[in-house]
């Protein structure tokens, strides 16, 4: 628990910079911190613009994140954040036609992901037409580079790296390495793009001083080089989105490409083809990393991973918003390594390679100028688990054709999901049942929506209807697994009084696959939002309420019963000598859960938990000085989770323009009180000072240092960040 309310020393500066990508094996995990919130205001969920121009609004409540990553389309985005009085403000310019996702990840003091939440909303506008692309040759990009020390608890606990070899009988110890992030963390990232009319070409480059060999890759390269609608080819680290089912923005070092007839003036999709294939996972060795406890030493081994290999394709008819059929396969497979690695796989228990393959259909339709829009994916996967065993044989069941002469295109062996429901045995058993390997290895995702504009409103309705079976699995998107079951989900958005008010609702109902039980869980939303302008006071109202009931038959059950309200608002008036920003934020949670047994002889037939409240109040002021730069900053913040002593935490900043507005300091004092035991509060100081300075119009460099103490702990980091607009 301490870690958690540490949380509430840290403060990003009003001009965030912007951290580096994250790597394929810190995957972004959405859980919800308790000290830190967002709401975006703008977009909601499912949003249709009829503009290339979107503006993003969130409110991040609580204390802010240490750091703050924007990707959007699978990218970081390339410009500096500015999060100021909560308020968080970006502007997407020129925006192509199709569905668009913007993701805001929250980053801690040490650089590691702690939560994340995504938008995603649709741009309606027709593509240029040809005329419009004749003779404009466009060049703009992005250098930055950044550098950071790290002293104290700051630093990386990892020490050294050793890698694991078999030498005869013995597991002996191989190459090592001592990461050079230990103290010092170092990055420089490039993005330039040229536009000559219809040819477009882009490059994107992250370098990293933490890539070593054993995590996935954390450096960055992709080139692309399209021209118009018709042709683009990609290569590098690619992000393909085919079906949300199967492909869905995997990282992929390797090559993309694409084809497309077009009609009309290139406006609208008659046929289009995509192909991609390149490595999603790098093979890692065993090894053993030693840790710095702050205590002592800690050794941990690793079994490492084989290396995986991705290939899909995807024909379509259509593309476009008011027709689009596609077929998407993908095939994924894992290499079965050497038999050292086969040895080492086996003694310390590390994963098997696995075998994928999927084949899914998807359907766009539009009608009434794409005022209704009806949408379904389906897709089937054969899913191993181990491939390094071989493929089934004919000895044992009556097949149609034997595995193994197939063993090229997929691997049929007894570690196979659901291959009981394929083949029939020879010793009597259940035969052939197509329609229980349909259920449980397949997914559907179909729905309708709507988009009616009216006078002075547009309301949008969405209802879907999913299913995602127990053995389902995609290499393309391997998260989609986690949640097996059936249900709907109906949303409904109103946006009236010229986009001024929002109005949000939102009712789903499913039915969990737990393998022993099931689950169904209930779940309703409602939020409000009120943006009306400058100097007018906005605010927003949200909340929700989900049941989990257990169904079956099992003797031990969890029932959960989960409520979240949040409410806060902002407002800026004229005070005095000059203008005074406000916001305040209030959160709170419950959370009741039972175990249920129905056996009637087991200790108890009914085990109650505590009830779980939390509590969360923040509130914000700065002063802006009319005539003058120099702006004072107030924060204070109270959070009880009912369990330990509350927690409270104050920051006092001012921050000033210097040399005719090239020059820009910053500087605030933290004091925080976090429980040192369930009954005892202790204290904690900190400061943060940050120095940003203008070399040019184009170019700026950023110095920035934090030190926290808490008890007999501390940390310290001083990073140096220079920007570059091409």
């Amino acid at each position: 628990m301490r870690a958690l309310f540490s949380l509430l020393l840290f403060v990003i500066p009003l001009q965030a910079q912007q951290a580096p990508a994250e790597s394929s094996d810190e995957a972004a995990k959405d859980t919800s911190s308790s000290l830190t919130s967002l709401s975006f205001l703008m977009p909601a969920e499912g949003d249709v613009f009829y503009k290339p121009d979107v503006r993003i609004v969130a409110y991040v409540g609580g204390t802010p994140p240490a750091a703050m990553l924007a990707v959007f389309d699978g990218f970081s985005l390339d410009r500096p954040l500015h999060l100021e009085n909560g308020l968080l403000n970006v502007d997407l310019p020129g925006l192509s036609p199709g569905v668009h996702e913007f993701k805001l990840i929250f980053l801690n003091e040490n650089g590691v992901i702690e939560q994340s939440r995504s938008v995603h909303f649709f741009v309606r506008v027709p593509e240029p037409k040809r005329d419009t692309l004749k003779g404009k040759l466009r060049r703009f990009g992005r250098v930055t580079a950044q550098a950071e020390w790290k002293g104290g608890d700051a630093r990386s606990r990892v020490v050294q790296q050793s890698e694991l070899k078999i030498r005869g009988d013995s597991i002996v110890s191989g190459s090592r390495e001592t990461p050079l992030s230990r103290d010092v963390d170092a990055a420089a990232q490039v993005n330039y793009t040229i536009k000559d009319g219809y040819w477009e070409g882009n490059f994107r480059g992250l370098v990293r001083t933490d890539e070593n060999h054993f995590r996935q890759p954390a450096d960055r390269v992709s080139a692309r080089l399209s021209y118009g609608p018709w042709a683009y080819l990609k290569g590098g680290d690619v992000y393909p989105t085919y079906n949300e089912l199967i492909l869905n923005g995997t990282r992929i070092r390797g090559t993309e490409m694409g084809a497309a007839v077009v009609t009309g003036s290139g406006e609208n999709h008659w046929a289009y083809a995509k192909f991609t294939t390149g490595e999603t996972k790098r093979e890692i060795p065993a090894y053993v990393a030693e840790y710095d406890t702050g205590g002592g030493t800690r050794f941990d081994t690793v079994a490492g991973t084989p290396s995986q290999n991705l290939t899909a394709f995807r024909l379509g008819f259509g593309g476009g918003s008011t027709f689009d059929l596609g077929i998407t396969v993908l095939k994924a497979s894992e290499e079965n390594g050497n038999g050292q690695f086969q040895a080492l796989r086996d003694s310390l228990h590390g994963v098997t390679p696995v075998d994928n393959l999927v084949l899914g259909l998807d359907l766009r339709m539009g009608f009434w100028q794409d005022r209704i829009q009806i949408f379904g994916d389906y897709a089937g996967s054969l899913f191993t688990r181990d491939r390094s065993i071989g493929a089934f044989g004919t000895d044992s069941f009556d097949v149609a054709f034997n595995p193994k002469d197939y063993e090229w295109l997929f691997v049929f062996n007894p570690t196979t999901r659901a291959w009981q429901y394929l083949l029939k045995s020879k010793n009597g058993g259940k035969g052939v049942d197509p329609w229980g390997f349909f259920k449980t290895s397949s997914a559907y995702d179909m729905g309708v929506g709507t988009s009616l504009p009216f006078p002075g409103m547009v309301s949008e309705t969405q209802l879907r209807f999913s299913h995602l079976g127990a053995d389902y699995h995609s290499e393309g998107n391997p998260f989609l697994g986690s949640n097996p079951g059936y249900g709907w989900n109906l949303q409904q958005r109103f946006v009236v009084l010229d986009n001024r008010l929002f109005l949000g609702s939102e009712v789903s109902d499913f039915m969990q696959n737990l393998g022993l039980y099931k689950q169904e869980e209930r779940g309703f939303k409602a939020e409000v939002r009120y943006v009306p302008g400058a100097y007018k006071p906005a605010f927003w109202v949200n909340g929700g309420l989900t049941s989990r009931v257990p169904q079956g038959v099992y003797p031990y059950q969890f029932s959960q019963d989960f409520a979240q309200f949040n409410i806060g608002g902002f407002h800026q008036v004229n005070a005095g000598p000059g203008t005074l920003h406000g916001s305040l934020l209030y959160g709170y949670t419950r959370s009741e859960l039972e175990l249920q047994s129905t056996d009637s002889s087991s200790l108890d037939s009914l085990l109650s938990f505590p009830v779980t409240q939390t509590h969360i109040i923040n509130t914000a002021f700065q002063y802006r000085f009319r005539g003058s730069s120099f702006i004072p900053k107030l924060a204070y913040t109270f959070a009880n989770n009912g369990i330990q002593k509350p927690t409270n935490s104050v920051i006092i900043g001012v921050q000033d323009v210097f040399m005719r507005s090239k020059l820009r300091g910053s500087a605030d004092l933290l004091l925080s009180q976090y429980p040192k035991t369930q009954t005892e509060n202790d204290l904690s100081f900190g400061e943060v000072l940050g120095v940003t300075y203008r070399i040019r119009e184009n170019q700026s460099v950023n110095l920035r240092q934090r030190w926290i103490s808490y008890g007999s702990r501390s940390s310290i980091t001083a990073g140096a960040y220079y920007e570059m607009f091409l």
